[in-house]
């Protein structure tokens, strides 16, 4: 699991513009260029009146980066960090559960969907102005929940371009940060019970 702040998302794009203006394409493909796949349908060619396309035989290269914070983290540190922030328990299911949940895990994601979701509506109606149709929403992908490593290295936008993060963990203080600005936009609600 990585985390990234939008301060540095949108500054990674910057730098890496300011980076490619000179180079030009050829040039920023040559040091960061990675092979992107691209697959049209077989039995339409959907590029085929578009100018400038690659021919179906010939995948496009474009310089390409990974913008990741260095929290390293996983869902073990994000859920301890969003436990420290509200003040309630985490923690992770013994083997008896475990097994249960492999058995029937889609009614294990639905009935988390169903405490979670009319928990943060009731939440969201006590708010003071109401929230009524909420932008952050507590409903869960199952995709989210499951068992599934993804491992991206931030390094390469360092490394070459010389970008260095703004905002290179997140953390409690940085929790309360975005929910109050979330708070500002009226997409979190001005509730007692919440941060």
């Amino acid at each position: 699991m990585h985390t990234v702040h939008l301060d540095d998302v949108s500054g990674a794009m910057w730098a890496v513009a300011q980076w490619m203006e000179p180079l030009g394409r050829a040039k920023a493909n040559e040091i960061a260029g990675e092979t992107l796949r691209f697959h049209a349908p077989e039995k339409k060619d959907l590029l085929k009146d578009l100018e400038g396309h690659l021919p179906k035989d010939k995948d496009p290269v474009a310089p390409l980066f990974n913008v990741i914070d260095d929290s390293d983290s996983t869902q073990g540190s994000m859920g301890q960090a969003v436990a420290d922030l509200f003040g309630i328990n985490f923690g992770f299911h013994g083997f008896i559960v475990n097994t249960k949940v492999k058995v029937d895990f889609d009614n294990m994601v639905e009935e988390i969907n169903v405490k979670h979701v009319e928990a943060w509506t009731e939440i969201c109606l006590k708010s003071d102005p109401k929230i009524i149709n909420p932008t952050v929403q507590a409903y869960i992908d199952g995709h989210l929940l499951a068992k599934y490593s993804i491992c991206y290295n931030g390094g390469k936008i360092k490394k070459i371009v010389g970008y260095q993060l703004k905002r290179p963990k997140l953390d409690v203080d940085g929790l309360k940060e975005i929910i109050q600005s979330f708070r500002v936009d009226g997409f979190w609600p001005n509730y007692q019970d919440t941060v």
